[in-house]
């Protein structure tokens, strides 16, 4: 879910993982926004339209983590499998 800082209230949900969400990170410009869950998968959004562009199916356990390189073009995920992915 996205929350305004200003307003302090709801603003959307971004659907299409299948279990807990255990991280999310917006892109250095902004425009994307990656999470990762406990359905083994990282999900790379699109913020403004809120649609999936892309799902990561390589972890095979739990992805408690997720961040994007400082300049936006490569992501990081680390699982409960004991790996750490670039993407």
């Amino acid at each position: 879910k996205a929350w305004s800082i200003p307003t302090r209230r709801f603003k959307h949900s971004f659907s299409g993982h299948t279990n807990w969400v255990r991280d999310a990170a917006f892109s250095p410009d902004g425009r994307m926004l990656l999470s990762s869950a406990d359905d083994k998968t990282v999900r790379l959004w699109d913020a403004r339209s809120r649609a999936c562009s892309h799902t990561f199916f390589d972890h095979s356990d739990n992805v408690g983590c997720c961040a994007f390189s400082p300049e936006g073009n490569c992501v990081a995920s680390g699982s409960a499998d004991r790996s750490i992915k670039l993407w």
